[in-house]
């Protein structure tokens, strides 16, 4: 049995925990987001010996499965993109069966699947409000690669939004806002980018009150 904050990996992934736990800390998670990851993780584990499953046995198809199954119980990292941290480490580990070749592993998506996690687990948000947040952040992210964050500037983040505004109705521009804020402050915080270069020349703090409120 691995336990680690409370969370606690029984079953065919158990003797990876601790390995995936110093996997979660090297690429930068906050100590929530591992515990979320970690939290998942037991989630496949239990749910492959129900199967009466190995970890060997955890391919891209019996993976979907799991997810379909996790859809029908769980608000939060359910999706295919939230297992790719956890199916990249076994696949490193030689533990499962490597990625079909439909199954693209874009850091991007990574990212804001990360972004996505971060949302629903820490900030209480609804499924619709995360859902439009991660949509409203992929343009932003895309357009920035990963190398660059360190560097971003408010400037930056002003003429990103100032393009997507024009002819869109306030409400649209308020919501891509915040999203934005969010998606800045929760990489600030993980240390993907350095918050003095960009808050003091886009318009409000990300701290300010009322900016991605949890759900009530």
């Amino acid at each position: 049995m691995a336990g680690w904050s409370g969370v606690t990996v029984v079953g065919p992934l158990e003797e990876f925990a601790d390995g995936f736990r110093g996997e979660l800390a090297g690429a930068g998670y906050a100590s929530r987001s591992s515990e979320a990851q970690l939290g998942l993780m037991g989630h496949v584990s239990r749910w492959l010996s129900a199967q009466g499953l190995a970890a060997g046995d955890l391919s891209t198809e019996v993976a979907d499965r799991f997810v379909a199954d996790r859809r029908r119980s769980h608000r939060s990292l359910r999706s295919s993109r939230a297992l790719v941290p956890l199916l990249s480490y076994l696949r490193s580990r030689g533990a499962i069966p490597p990625a079909s070749a439909a199954v693209a592993m874009d850091p991007d998506e990574v990212l804001l699947e990360r972004f996505g996690g971060y949302l629903a687990c820490e900030r209480g948000l609804a499924e619709a409000t995360v859902s439009s947040y991660v949509s409203q952040a992929r343009p932003f992210v895309r357009e920035h690669a990963p190398e660059k964050w360190g560097a971003l500037t408010g400037r930056q983040v002003a003429v990103f939004v100032t393009e997507r505004s024009l002819a869109q109705p306030p409400r649209s521009v308020a919501v891509r806002a915040n999203a934005l804020r969010c998606l800045l402050r929760w990489m600030w915080r993980e240390g993907l980018c350095h918050r003095r270069r960009w808050r003091t020349r886009w318009g409000r703090s990300p701290r300010r009150r009322g900016t991605c409120r949890p759900r009530r």
